[in-house]
């Protein structure tokens, strides 16, 4: 988020003409503070200042940058529009509302702000920076593009210009153009943004992407080794994705299908779109498919679909369904939800419930699901998590009711190994009742970009 090189000079401005002499030394430390991201000790230190002067706006507006890079928005927003309102020509407050309503997904707001800016200064830089990255984050990269064009065409020695950029082209899928940029101006640039783009160029998918996984299974008393899935991927956006997979992981899931402990072979495609709302990104899956157990004459067909809403917050609701008829006339699936909510800026968890339906032995289960993700700087990504539920199935004949206990414990990971590969390792145990599975398998990830 700090983006804004006119804060560096807000920040010179108040270490070289101290509010009161008194809190000099406090406005240094909240300052260092804020830029070393320690941003409620800083905000503790801002308000200590601002409670003797309540006046100050050079304070007031340093205070509104640091809640807003705390992710503080509505309270940045009242105090720039506080300093703005008795100071309405103060740049740096007018920029960072900008940049606050932009980060609070208000991005008409943002933009109608950057414009009230540029119809004072028609050439503000700043502003005109701001306005191109708006456009980015709001997915209007046609405008971002030329926006950024323009200002590196007046001044390519400015890093932040080459930097927006290059967060276009990543957008775009365009990652050849992208990594041709860094390559030529990363030595510009400072570590943390060498290492945030590099992280932002690996974990972006490529144009197309091949996913073999090889494996091993055990389930009981039998043993199955070889290729557990294929996949190839084409991804016109990061988050646009069409995909083709065959796969024989023996994942049980929820499907009584794969609880015969027999291999079930698979076939799916599907796609992923993202479409951009004003506040809310959404993200809706379907994919459909075919499964066909090993040596039976039975099969399923399957189709899932899911919905996911990106908030803000960075939190995420999930709300998803499957539907899965047999040839033999039964059949069952599954509803799930659940949320993703974040711990750090690196980790997040994701609770999530699942409840199934059908005439399949009259079988019905319910699980509960509690997941973690950390993402590293480097692009790798660990996921650990664990299902609980039971399993409950009837008996015409009887009339009698049968529970089984249900345990999934998993741990998987993608981890980067150079610029277009990356390894893919996980381990899987599930145990319903009697029944038990163990997975280990290695996939192995290459992407060809445009």
């Amino acid at each position: 988020m700090k983006i804004i090189t006119s804060i560096s000079l807000l920040f010179l401005l108040l270490i070289t003409h101290p509010v009161l002499s008194q809190d000099a030394t406090s406005a240094t430390t909240a300052i260092s503070f804020s830029q070393q991201g320690r941003y409620k000790e800083a905000a503790e230190l801002f308000d200590k200042i601002l409670t003797n002067e309540p006046g100050n706006t050079k304070i007031l507006v340093a205070a509104a940058y640091n809640n807003a890079w705390a992710g503080q928005f509505a309270k940045a927003e009242e105090r720039f529009n506080k300093a703005l309102s008795t100071d309405p020509l103060n740049e740096d407050a007018a920029l960072g509302l900008g940049y606050t309503l932009s980060w609070h997904r208000k991005y008409e707001k943002a933009n109608e702000q950057f414009e009230s800016i540029l119809a004072r200064s028609a050439d503000n830089k700043d502003a005109l920076k701001g306005k191109a990255y708006n456009n980015l984050w709001r997915g209007h990269l046609r405008e971002a593009q030329a926006g950024f064009n323009s200002l590196f065409e007046t001044d390519g020695g400015n890093i932040e210009y080459t930097k927006g950029l290059i967060a276009v082209h990543i957008e775009q899928g365009k990652t050849k153009e992208a990594r041709k940029l860094f390559d030529v101006y990363n030595s510009q640039m400072t570590e943390k943004d060498r290492r945030v783009i590099r992280n932002r160029l690996h974990s972006t998918p490529g144009f197309v992407e091949i996913t073999p996984v090889v494996g091993y299974s055990k389930i009981r008393h039998s043993d199955y080794v070889g290729l557990r899935s294929a996949e190839i991927a084409i991804n016109p956006r990061p988050a646009n994705r069409f995909w083709l997979r065959y796969d024989n992981s023996l994942r049980q899931d929820v499907l009584s299908l794969i609880n015969d402990e027999t291999p079930a072979y698979a076939f799916f495609g599907g796609s992923t779109i993202r479409l951009k709302g004003n506040s809310i990104d959404y993200y809706t899956t379907i994919e459909a498919g075919y499964r066909k157990l090993d040596q039976s004459t039975l099969s399923q067909a399957s189709i899932r679909a899911e919905e996911i809403l990106a908030l803000p917050s960075s939190f995420t609701f999930r709300l998803g369904g499957l539907y899965a008829p047999r040839n033999d006339k039964t059949r069952e699936g599954l509803i799930y939800g659940g949320i993703g909510i974040p711990v750090t800026r690196k980790f997040n968890v994701q609770p999530t419930y699942f409840i199934s339906f059908g005439n399949v032995n009259e079988a019905r289960d319910s699980r509960f699901m509690l997941a973690g993700t950390y993402k590293c700087n480097s692009g790798a990504e660990f996921s650990s998590g664990a299902i609980f539920g039971k399993m409950t199935t009837s008996s015409k004949e009887t009339s009698i009711n049968t529970s089984q206990n249900i345990l999934n414990i998993y741990s998987q990971a993608n981890i980067p190994i150079g610029k277009r590969h990356w390894l893919q390792p996980l381990v899987r145990y599930e145990k319903t009742g009697n029944s038990e599975l163990f997975n280990a398998a290695l996939g192995y990830r290459f992407r060809i970009e445009k």
